[in-house]
């Protein structure tokens, strides 16, 4: 009851005192607030990301699993190879690199995304690439960029940030029109419009490793450089910005 007493007391002593600033200095109280709300935020998804770590470290399921195993035959510690076709929405997975150009026109490949697709110790991994230049095929682990990344859709909003782990590798290219459409492929995210992908009506809502936050438009992506940081690039033209 004391407790209670001395809680309830030191909250109304705490409100007159604030009100009395706000009525002097109301610019200064509203600065107050707005950088009380961002250290909040800041630490609700410091906390968020330490207790994902954990969940994953551990081999605990998040309550938003990928149907990875479902999808991709499971071969593990040998690399494989997936070609997407963002026209037809489906995926084809092929045992080498020779295959898939021997059985797929170079034409459909060109339109399509491919990736090469490891599994070890029951991590799938995943890396973007082009068969004309097939130079950089190795898995480089790269620092988790992003502590949150929300998919915008007229009135859906998704969080996609769970379905992103598996390609955090350098040189990584993610989060494009094509990218998006496979992830939703892959994971079966049945509520997702597809036509509004592919029309560009939509946004990604990202806070990275720093806290910033930022829009992420339907003419951008993501190209992963390391542990050092990402690029924000046009996906018609250059690189417009290095984090």
């Amino acid at each position: 009851m004391d407790f209670c007493y001395y809680f309830v007391s030191s909250g109304i002593v705490a409100s007159a005192i604030f009100s009395t600033y706000y009525y002097y200095d109301e610019i200064g109280a509203k600065k107050l607030i707005i950088n009380a709300s961002w250290k909040s935020t800041i630490v609700y998804f410091y906390t968020k990301s330490y207790i994902n770590n954990i969940i994953y470290s551990n081999g605990i399921p998040n309550t938003i699993q990928p149907n990875s195993i479902d999808k991709v035959e499971k071969k593990p510690q040998k690399a494989n190879y997936i070609m997407f076709d963002p026209k037809k929405n489906n995926h084809c997975q092929f045992d080498d690199l020779d295959s898939l150009i021997g059985d797929v026109s170079m034409d459909d490949i060109k339109s399509s995304l491919v990736f090469i697709h490891e599994i070890k110790n029951e991590k799938h991994k995943f890396k973007r690439f082009r068969v004309e230049d097939p130079s950089d095929l190795e898995f480089v682990q790269v620092e988790k960029q992003f502590i949150q990344s929300e998919l915008i859709i007229g009135d859906i909003e998704l969080d996609i940030h769970p379905y992103l782990k598996d390609y955090y590798y350098e040189n990584n290219q993610i989060l494009d029109k094509t990218f998006l459409l496979w992830l939703c492929n892959y994971n079966s995210l049945e509520e997702v419009p597809l036509k509004e992908i592919r029309e560009g009506n939509y946004t990604i809502k990202i806070i990275d490793k720093n806290v910033e936050m930022f829009d992420l438009k339907s003419t951008e992506s993501i190209f992963l450089i390391g542990d050092s940081g990402y690029k924000i690039k046009s996906n018609n033209t250059e690189i417009i910005q290095n984090i």
